[in-house]
């Protein structure tokens, strides 16, 4: 499972992960930094992997993807297992660079 938020804007959402999902919150498309994004649905760093998909992350690895980037372990998975979005409730920041820090900063403190 991979926690969601709607950014609501195709031009921001190029920064993050694209998602579609159908009507129960099942992944049907996911892609890493779209360069013509479809959805305004972004991935943001909060996964949840139960035990059983455990030999998944090792078959990724093995298979000599990025380590380093988690989307992109969510984008090479929902693919082969159910993957699943849950929507954080309220307002999410991006917090991820100086620029968004102090923005995000701004809008709690004003």
């Amino acid at each position: 499972m991979i926690a969601v938020s709607d950014v609501e804007d195709l031009e921001a959402i190029k920064r993050y992960s694209a998602i579609t999902t159908d009507a129960d919150g099942r992944i049907t498309a996911f892609e890493e930094k779209p360069e013509e994004p479809e959805s305004t649905l972004a991935g943001i760093a909060l996964y949840f992997y139960p035990r059983s998909v455990l030999p998944l992350i090792d078959r990724y690895l093995a298979e000599g993807n990025n380590p380093d980037q988690p989307g992109r372990l969510v984008e090479w998975m929902y693919e082969r297992t159910p993957f699943y979005v849950w929507q954080v409730p309220g307002r999410w920041y991006d917090i991820g660079s100086p620029e968004t820090l102090e923005q995000a900063d701004r809008d709690l403190n004003s």
